[in-house]
């Protein structure tokens, strides 16, 4: 097992301080008897030594050299490890970041393509983006509440000046209300018949706008609708009033 035989090697060199995973592996790689793992295991635990910025390899009070390798004492391994995590937590916030600028002008194109940013859940075109939408929502709400959130002020407000809209039930609002508007101009009328399979859950949103509109008009203020909205539909030329 090359966790045990690292494990062994940095404990024997460097006493019971070199335990982490993270260390043994690079105690072992500057271990005089790092030969005695297999090749592969060589070449990751040297990685992680390499990994260090220049400054700080064989820098440490305490460490010496043996011959090609680097030797410390275990009163170094704590500095070692904590340089260890430090690199590799900055190497990871660097590629989380580059991720969200790619995702970023994904969306600007897909504003391009669709003229909005309401990416349908698990797109089919691009499910990553579709999942990384959603991440950015609820990023947006821990934020609020005032915990802990990957979205920082830049974000945010690049996001919001592309037109992001982060209310996810706004969203999927938005979304059919561009799905009915594509309709009016395809068949030109608003008489979506719930026996099409393709349009039957349009017609049932459609007929659950009517309803919301009479109530709001009644003063129920607990429907999911806003004067904006209204007009939207108004505008469109849906008709609100019950058939007589």
């Amino acid at each position: 097992n090359n966790n045990n035989n690292n494990n062994k090697i940095a404990e024997a060199d460097f006493g019971s301080s070199a335990s982490s995973p993270l260390i043994a592996a690079a105690a072992a790689a500057a271990s005089p008897r790092a030969n005695a793992l297999p090749l592969a295991f060589q070449q990751h635990a040297a990685s992680l030594v390499v990994a260090l910025p220049p400054s700080k390899v064989g820098s440490y009070p305490g460490s010496h050299n043996n011959g090609n390798n680097m030797m410390m004492s275990p009163s170094t391994v704590d500095d070692f490890d904590s340089d260890l995590n430090s690199h590799h937590h900055h190497h990871h916030r660097s590629q989380q970041s580059t991720r969200w600028k790619e995702r970023y002008q994904e969306l600007i194109q897909y504003k391009k393509d669709h003229g909005d940013c309401n990416v349908p859940y698990l797109w089919g075109h691009n499910r990553p983006l579709s999942e990384w939408v959603k991440r950015q929502r609820h990023q947006y709400k821990l934020k609020k509440e005032n915990k802990h959130s990957a979205l920082t002020d830049d974000r945010e407000a690049l996001l919001t000046q592309l037109g992001f809209v982060w209310n996810s039930r706004a969203s999927l609002w938005d979304g059919r209300f561009q799905e009915l508007v594509s309709y009016y101009h395809q068949y030109g009328n608003l008489k979506v018949s719930k026996r099409t399979a393709k349009h039957r859950a349009l017609s049932v949103w459609l007929k659950r706008q009517r309803h919301a509109c009479r109530l709001f008009m009644a003063g129920d203020q607990t429907t999911c609708m806003t004067d904006e909205r209204m007009q939207k539909l108004l505008e469109l030329g849906v008709k609100i009033t019950k058939k007589t």
